[in-house]
């Protein structure tokens, strides 16, 4: 039986195979081709516009070296504390986003554009989750994601980027480009972290020998 190609989805179980080769297959082949080139330039921007390297590179040190600590330290979780100050993290970068866009222009021409939005968005992510970390309004898992350097490091790179470029527009292709991105970048990290060594047994042991040090008697307590 022939897929109906007016539909975007099959009318029964037995359609879902040849809808599945004719329609859903070649839709997303044909998605990934275009938005392909746009992830490309979303990577390479900050080679191509130097400048905003001294706004993203402190931000992916920032979300290695935190990847790498808790890969480290697998028992440890983030904690309220933690989570409300990595959301000061999406508020001064948005403030940075302001400046950059703003900071030259006289009052007279300020002009509302997406580049703009992107900013505000960015900044009014960061004082929602200041808020329900501060009054720890949402359980801790899903507090400790959302504040989690992966989400707000990675979320504040993506719009240092495209605030910054000057060929990036906010369009379709780029909010897919976003979402593959972050996708394909937080299972990379977590693997990341998974295959490091926990250092736990490591440290209880300098510590223990540590505190053995410290319990061995003086010369005077001789």
């Amino acid at each position: 039986m022939a897929v109906n190609e007016t539909s975007f989805l099959p009318s029964s179980v037995s359609e879902i195979p040849n809808w599945f080769t004719s329609f859903a297959f070649p839709w997303a082949i044909d998605k990934i081709t275009h938005v392909a080139p746009r992830i490309q330039e979303i990577i390479l921007a900050p080679i191509i516009q130097t400048e905003m390297l001294w706004a993203v590179i402190p931000l992916l040190a920032t979300l290695l070296l935190m990847t790498f600590y808790f890969g480290a330290h697998k028992g440890e979780s983030l904690g309220w504390n933690t989570a409300f100050g990595n959301s000061m993290v999406l508020i001064f970068t948005s403030i940075n986003l302001l400046q950059h866009l703003y900071g030259n222009i006289s009052l007279d021409s300020l002009a509302f554009n997406e580049k703009t939005l992107i900013a505000l968005a960015l900044m009014g992510e960061g004082f929602f989750l200041m808020f329900i970390d501060f009054f720890h309004f949402v359980p801790e898992k899903v507090a400790f994601y959302i504040s989690s350097p992966l989400h707000v490091n990675l979320l504040a790179i993506l719009g240092v980027i495209i605030v910054y470029s000057e060929t990036i527009g906010l369009d379709f292709l780029t909010i897919f480009a976003v979402i593959l991105i972050y996708v394909v970048v937080g299972v990379g990290l977590h693997l990341f972290k998974f295959f490091i060594p926990s250092t736990k047994a490591h440290i209880e042991k300098v510590t223990q020998h540590s505190y053995l040090e410290l319990e061995k008697p003086g010369i005077d307590d001789k």
